[in-house]
């Protein structure tokens, strides 16, 4: 369970109902509830935070425009058209981030990782394409610049770099599969090559 009044509220929560009906149930707060909380709150740093947003803005300017939409997945199909069959772009859309869960918020950093070059592409092709509206045409400029901005490439990749590693760890602790000392082996694992590459990033 996480923190929450409808879950932990001490008469009318799920836990306090849980009890009800077995006095020895152990409110347990959610491993991934709190790895989720702890990646929210390392991303306070202004310079994630705005590479985040921009994410955040890029899928929002496509989800409301199938016209938009259309227009990216050409420019998926122009770049497949120029790959190896292995290396050719999977997703055809890219998606709005989950405000509350990372396993999802990094899946959307995978995509726009693969789909970089026809985002840009497209960005592109909208602000100088003739039949584009102004507000599309304005949007997409803003949203160009902040994606091929050198502090937003950093901070993306640092971004990738990291939660990588506890991608696995937060999916392992969602599932019914880990038991407890797994658990606590995974996380010291994870914790000593995250100490491991800050260490290194300062040689």
């Amino acid at each position: 369970m996480d923190g929450a009044g409808n879950m932990s509220g001490k008469y009318n929560g799920c836990a306090a109902k849980f009890r009800k009906h077995s006095p020895k149930a152990v409110y347990h707060y959610c491993s991934s509830h709190d790895l989720n909380l702890v990646l929210c709150k390392s991303s306070k740093v202004k310079e994630i935070h705005i590479m985040l947003d921009a994410l955040k803005q890029l899928g929002i300017f496509f989800r409301y425009s199938p016209k938009r939409c259309r227009r990216l997945e050409k420019c998926i199909t122009d770049v497949n058209n120029t790959r190896e069959e292995d290396s050719k772009i999977k997703s055809a859309k890219f998606k709005i981030f989950c405000e509350t869960r990372w396993v999802e918020k990094f899946t959307t950093i995978q995509v726009f990782n693969a789909m970089y070059q026809p985002i840009i592409d497209c960005l592109s092709a909208i602000g100088t394409e003739r039949g584009w509206d102004t507000k599309a045409v304005t949007e997409s400029q803003g949203l160009l610049k902040r994606i091929t901005d050198a502090t937003f490439i950093v901070c993306f990749q640092t971004a990738m770099y990291y939660y990588g590693y506890l991608n696995g760890l937060s999916r392992k602790l969602q599932g019914t599969a880990l038991d407890l000392l797994q658990g606590y082996s995974m996380v010291d694992n994870i914790k000593s090559v995250l100490i491991s590459a800050r260490g290194n990033a300062h040689t």
